[in-house]
């Protein structure tokens, strides 16, 4: 009898294991840096990003632009008193971007949660799968997007300080 429990418990334990290696197949990642990176999932009718800076200070990323900054769609975030400030904008020229609200657009973001752990801070945030007005990003599996990550100085809790470091990357949801 002591055989049948211990192989059914090694049985349970190794199905449920499996299980949550199935829910993170799901998931993939860029890694940047060693504390910098970005993960993204499919969830239901929008795409789940996870952000992870090296910084105390703001993280953004951006999608598509046209030349330098100009006409990317971005999302910007901190960690305020351990609570989640984002902010959606549009490269409005090479080196600048607005609130889409300015622009008489509306904020498409989810808020999922920010932390910060020592000097890291990460966003997780949700998108339509259809984002951005202006830009009319389409969020499908298997398509490329030109994307900018950045993140701003230690401290930097605003939209506005400029970034201490910046990446262009090719990813393919």
């Amino acid at each position: 009898m002591k055989f049948n429990y211990t192989f059914i418990s090694m049985l349970i334990l190794l199905l449920i294991g499996s299980l949550g290696f199935a829910a993170d197949a799901n998931v993939s990642e860029l890694v940047v840096s060693p504390d910098w990176s970005i993960a993204w999932q499919f969830v239901d009718n929008n795409i789940e990003f996870t952000l992870m800076a090296p910084t105390t200070g703001w993280v953004s990323i951006g999608f598509n632009p046209t030349k330098m900054m100009k006409d990317a769609e971005y999302v910007l975030g901190y960690v305020q008193d351990g609570k989640l400030v984002v902010r959606q904008d549009y490269g409005t020229g090479l080196f600048s971007h607005k609130p889409v609200v300015d622009l008489g657009r509306n904020q498409e973001i989810t808020e999922i949660s920010g932390t910060q752990d020592n000097s890291v801070t990460t966003l997780v945030f949700r998108l339509p799968l259809h984002w951005g007005k202006d830009s009319g990003i389409e969020f499908t599996k298997g398509q490329s997007f030109k994307v900018l990550l950045a993140y701003g100085k230690d401290g930097s809790r605003n939209f506005t300080a400029k970034h201490s470091k910046k990446k262009v990357v090719t990813v393919t949801l």
